[in-house]
């Protein structure tokens, strides 16, 4: 199974910082001040973790780097569109 994005050591000060600068880093537009980001399945997928298996395996398939970055990034947005049929 591929290995997803994210994990690492560091305290909680430097997850804090992650948390925003890593997303920002890669073209994702920062939530808004009390906004939840909320993931659910899409497409055929009835589970979040089928989804994100999914995802992880199409990018090593197009030897993408499962990593948080703005090529990942586009490669999510592709294919979610593509799986919601708005491609």
């Amino acid at each position: 199974m591929p290995s997803r994005p994210g994990g690492g050591g560091g305290g909680k000060d430097d997850q804090d910082r992650d948390v925003a600068a890593d997303p920002a880093a890669a073209g994702i537009p920062p939530r808004r001040a009390s906004r939840l980001w909320l993931l659910r399945p899409v497409g055929d997928f009835s589970e979040l973790d089928a989804v994100l298996d999914h995802l992880c395996t199409v990018a090593e398939e197009r030897e993408v780097p499962v990593e948080l970055s703005a090529d990942f990034a586009r490669l999510c947005v592709r294919e979610m569109q593509a799986l919601a049929g708005k491609d």
